[in-house]
C-alpha cells in the first residue's frame, strides 16, 4: 500500500510540474515584446551597419509592438535582416524577459576591384561578392587594370563557375595571402592586373612598382619580399629602386631609378 501511495505521488507531483510548465509557458507565450536589442560585429568604426538599419529592418518584417511572444517567427526576422547586402550572418531570438536579441555579424570587406569600364565591387573576407554602400567606403586593399569579369553577380563565391574564366579567384587568392601577413598588408595599398594578366603590387610607402608575375610559388615571392624590404631598403632608402621584380625564382631583380 504505503510503495502504491508513493509511486501516485510520484505521477501526482510529475503531473503538477508538467501542468506549471505549460501555464508558465503559456503565460510567456502571451507577453508582449519588452525590447528589441541589436548586437553588430564589426570590424572597425562607422561600417555598413547600424542599429537603427537593422530596426527598420526588424520593423518591415513585422509589427513587433501588437505582436505576442508565441505570434513571432524568428525566421521571418532573421530573412529580413539577411536581405540586407552588407550582412553576413544573423541570428535571432528571445530572451527571458520578452527581449527580440538579434545578433548580426557585418561583411568584412577583404578587397575593392575596379573593373575597366569604371564598375566596381567588393569582395568579402569569404570570397563573396557584394556591392558598394552609398553612405560608407572601407579603406581597404584596391584591385585594378586589366580585369575580366564581365558578369558580376553578387552574393556568389569566387570560386562559382560563373568566375572560373575570370581573375577574381587570383585576386581573391593573392589578397588574402596579403591579408593574412601583417607586414604585407600594411606594406601594400593595390594589386594591378597587367595586359598579360600578370599581378603587380603597388606600395603605400616608396614609388616602386613590385613585379609579381603569376600566381606560381607566390608564398615564396611573398617570402622574399617581405626579407628585402625588412632587410635591405632601411639600409638603401625607400626611394633607390623603380622596380622590384619577384619573377625569377630565388632571387630578386630590382631596377635602379
Amino acid at each position: 500500500m504505503k510503495r502504491f501511495l508513493h509511486i501516485s505521488l510520484i505521477i501526482l507531483f510529475g503531473i503538477a510540474i508538467t501542468a506549471l510548465m505549460g501555464f508558465i509557458v503559456y503565460e510567456h507565450g502571451r507577453q508582449p515584446i519588452n525590447e528589441v536589442k541589436i548586437n553588430i560585429s564589426k570590424s572597425e568604426d562607422g561600417g555598413f551597419l547600424n542599429e537603427e538599419i537593422i530596426k527598420q529592418l526588424v520593423l518591415s518584417a513585422d509589427s513587433i509592438e501588437t505582436k505576442k511572444v508565441r505570434e513571432l517567427r524568428m525566421q521571418q526576422f532573421e530573412e529580413a535582416i539577411g536581405s540586407n547586402p552588407f550582412v553576413d550572418h544573423v541570428d535571432a531570438f528571445l530572451g527571458i524577459n520578452c527581449d527580440l536579441i538579434v545578433n548580426v555579424e557585418e561583411r568584412k570587406t577583404l578587397l575593392r576591384v575596379y573593373l575597366p569600364d569604371n564598375k566596381s565591387f567588393y569582395i568579402d573576407k569569404n570570397g563573396y561578392l557584394f556591392p558598394l554602400c552609398a553612405y560608407y567606403a572601407p579603406r581597404t586593399l584596391l584591385a585594378n587594370g586589366y580585369i575580366k569579369a564581365p558578369d558580376v553577380q553578387y552574393f556568389r563565391p569566387v570560386t562559382d563557375s560563373a568566375f572560373t574564366d575570370t581573375q577574381l579567384p587570383g585576386l581573391y587568392q593573392l589578397a588574402r595571402r596579403i591579408s593574412e601577413n601583417s607586414f604585407l598588408n600594411s606594406l601594400i595599398s593595390q594589386i594591378y592586373v597587367n595586359s598579360k594578366g600578370e599581378y603587380d603590387l603597388i606600395p603605400e610607402l616608396g614609388k616602386q612598382t613590385i613585379q609579381l608575375g603569376s600566381l606560381d610559388n607566390l608564398e615564396e615571392k611573398l617570402r622574399n619580399l617581405e626579407a628585402f624590404y625588412k632587410k635591405k631598403l632601411p639600409r638603401e632608402g625607400w626611394t633607390k629602386y623603380e622596380t622590384i621584380n619577384l619573377m625569377y625564382k630565388n632571387q630578386i631583380v630590382c631596377k635602379k631609378k
